[in-house]
């Protein structure tokens, strides 16, 4: 109705998934390539938790465009099935000619079958399970045993579980601990900060054919983002009802009085906000850092500490606003590490960046895929061959076979970036050098 008068191709803020309009920020473009990643490489089962409104089935969909020709993609979007009923879902999913009176042996063997001639011609199938929350202890049972299903070497089928926060307590269940300890990536999507809406919207607008995208006034996007609470769902609906009422009154901008409307239409003015999600563990380490017992976790969007690793030995940086006063603490905890270090060490150079792009190093920092595991990264300033740098270095190895294997299990993400291995001694001297 209003498309129209605001100039616009299509509707913006349908709250039906339209992968046109994905929004890449708020993290939501680092999970998708993060995902891509650990379907493509991974074995195990992979978990996707977020509030009701979030993003997951726009998620979803994008994986599902991203994913290679050669990844066929099965929907579970009723988890509430019959656990006896999965294999015949899957089955049919996959368009399996199995007759109507088949046994469930039967229909898994087909199954087999069809997986198998998939592999071999260098697919494999994944399944998405939707709204996996929902779905009863057995039949969740029944889908990991469905990952059993393998040649000698790897996987026939991978599952994706997505879910809203609820599933982290259904997964807490003890009988479903196997299950559990297979799940090899765990995201979640938070919901979108309030300083990040303005940029949503206008990422939307301009999509359906606005030219600047600036359609709502900074208090509407205030009002929008307080009312919404970043869920992208209500963004949605409250964006696109307040269109609608500055288009009934004319007018060729959103300002505040528009979205008070559509609050009051949507009743989210006494809506509380989504709960924080809780504190979850991933599965057992993937690779170490160092000899002294500290094991991370990988997980495409980050590397959690293992239970049981000794505290890190340099202090917490304390958050601030300022990226150059950040910058300077974490040289000063990189100096003290360098100082204590046997010099003997190795460590992994993951990043590097000149002295004048701050806003790289600056981005690379706050990656996800470096999640908790930042406090034993070390950022250090060198000043070799004329021209200063900043190297990002991760932990400290006893060995270079050590350092070697640390090296190999790196996440792609951090693969991209060519890191290598140095000695504590030559990160020691490239820092003197840049001091001199």
């Amino acid at each position: 109705m209003y498309h129209t008068h605001f100039g616009l191709d299509h509707p913006p803020f349908g709250i039906t998934p339209d992968t046109q309009l994905f929004y890449g920020g708020a993290q939501r473009g680092d999970v998708l390539e993060a995902l891509v990643y650990a379907i493509t490489h991974g074995e195990g089962i992979v978990k996707v938790v977020g509030e009701v409104g979030s993003g997951k089935t726009m998620l979803c969909r994008m994986l599902q465009t991203r994913l290679p020709d050669s990844i066929d993609v099965v929907f579970l979007s009723n988890p509430r099935i019959d656990p006896a009923d999965v294999v015949y879902a899957i089955a049919q999913e996959m368009r399996l000619r199995v007759a109507k009176t088949a046994s469930r042996l039967d229909v898994q063997n087909a199954l087999q079958r069809a997986l198998l001639r998939k592999h071999a011609k260098g697919g494999r199938v994944v399944v998405f399970v939707e709204e996996a929350q929902g779905a009863p202890l057995d039949t969740l049972e029944e889908i990991r045993l469905l990952t059993n299903l393998e040649t000698e070497r790897e996987k026939l089928l991978q599952i994706v579980l997505f879910g809203q926060p609820e599933l982290e307590t259904l997964l807490s269940d003890p009988r479903i601990r196997q299950l559990r300890e297979r799940i090899t990536h765990s995201f979640h999507l938070q919901p979108l900060p309030s300083d990040q809406v303005a940029d949503y919207l206008r990422h939307r607008l301009r999509r359906v054919g606005h030219p600047t995208g600036n359609l709502f006034d900074p208090k509407a996007v205030a009002a929008l983002a307080g009312a919404s609470h970043g869920l992208m769902r209500r963004i949605n609906i409250l964006a696109d009802k307040s269109l609608l009422a500055a288009f009934a009154a004319g007018s060729a901008i959103v300002d505040q009085s528009h979205v008070q409307a559509a609050i009051r239409d949507s009743e989210y003015e006494t809506a509380k906000p989504p709960a924080a999600p809780p504190a979850v563990r991933t599965r057992p380490p993937a690779w170490v850092v160092g000899t002294a017992g500290l094991a991370l976790v990988t997980a495409a969007v980050g590397l959690t500490v293992w239970p049981g690793a000794p505290e890190p030995v340099q202090p917490a940086v304390t958050t601030v606003v300022d990226f150059g006063q950040r910058l300077e603490q974490l040289q000063g905890i990189a100096a003290q590490w360098l100082l204590k270090t046997d010099p003997k060490r190795l460590t992994i150079q993951i990043f590097q960046a000149n002295a004048d792009a701050l806003n790289d190093l600056e981005q690379f920092l706050d990656a996800p895929v470096l999640g908790s595991v930042a406090e034993h990264v070390y950022v250090v300033e060198s000043g070799r061959n004329g021209q200063g740098s900043y190297g990002v270095m991760l932990g400290d190895f006893e060995s270079q076979s050590a350092a070697q294997a640390a090296l190999k299990a790196l996440p792609a993400e951090l693969l991209r970036f060519e890191p290598k291995i140095r000695s504590i001694e030559q990160t020691r001297a490239a820092v003197s050098d840049r001091k001199t």
